[in-house]
């Protein structure tokens, strides 16, 4: 089967150019560079930020790409079997080099308050001011404990907002 020299995708035999990169394909793929093998083994991966739902994931995902920053989902197929699974396991997980993980960091802080501010909350934590608030509608401990001892997942309704900094939890007023 031939593969495409540039972005390394494997094609049928019929196929002759790669249509993402346009290239011609080749019999066999070039070995990486030592310095490149090296560096993706050697370096570990740090867990930046777990998002409930796999599709918030690729959103962060696909915004540090963009930023030219590899990152790596965990769990996400876990969670995407089965979605009850998320709370036990803590969600899916972004994770990217430890040498990027100050940049990344940086880049999703900013992404998010851009999406809240265009959400039009301007809701911050009373405790500490951080904007990395989220609400939570239902108590997911509960709600995972149901799920277990009957097999059916009871709606118990939390309502509080929680910072994601601090860990201070309230209500907001109506």
């Amino acid at each position: 089967m031939p593969f495409c020299p540039k972005c390394r995708g494997e094609f049928q035999d019929w196929v002759k150019i790669c249509p993402d990169c346009k290239l011609e394909l080749v019999e066999k793929l070039p070995s990486l560079p030592e310095s490149v093998n090296d560096k993706l083994s050697n370096e570990n991966l740090v867990t930046i930020a777990r998002f409930s739902h796999p599709e918030e994931a690729y959103l962060a995902s696909a915004k540090l790409e963009s930023e030219g920053i590899w990152s790596f989902l965990a769990d996400e197929h876990t969670v995407t079997a089965d979605w009850l699974v998320s709370y036990a396991i803590g969600g899916v997980r972004l994770q990217v080099k430890e040498s990027d993980a100050a940049d990344a960091r940086r880049i999703l802080s900013l992404s998010k308050t851009d999406v809240e501010l265009a959400a039009g909350t301007g809701r911050k934590c009373p405790k500490c001011g951080s904007t990395d608030i989220k609400y939570e509608r239902f108590s997911q401990s509960l709600v995972f404990i149901s799920w277990l001892a009957i097999g059916f997942p009871l709606p118990f309704f939390k309502r509080k907002w929680k910072c994601n900094s601090c860990g201070y939890q309230w209500q907001s007023p109506s």
